[in-house]
């Protein structure tokens, strides 16, 4: 079950509603305030961390192997061909 974003802050403005009227709750109540705000922006981090991810796999890198080949008259591809 998904939860709206909408949701949260309706529930966020009850809670601080109810806060502003009751000081004997008030910490307890903006604590309630703090996880909610903590659950939608980590949220929101997944999200864009899980598309930055998806984008990277679907990536697929351009580059060409090109065998680097000398001008200077060697034979062969490696360091001990004179």
């Amino acid at each position: 079950m998904s939860i709206s974003e909408e949701q949260v802050i309706r529930k966020i403005q009850q809670i601080t509603t109810q806060a502003a009227s009751s000081p004997a709750e008030r910490r307890e109540l903006l604590r309630a305030v703090h996880t909610l705000c903590e659950l939608v922006l980590d949220t929101e981090v997944q999200t864009r961390d899980n598309l930055l991810e998806q984008k990277q796999l679907t990536t697929v890198p351009t580059h060409s192997e090109k065998k680097y080949k000398p001008d200077d008259g060697a034979n062969g591809d490696s360091l001990f061909d004179f």
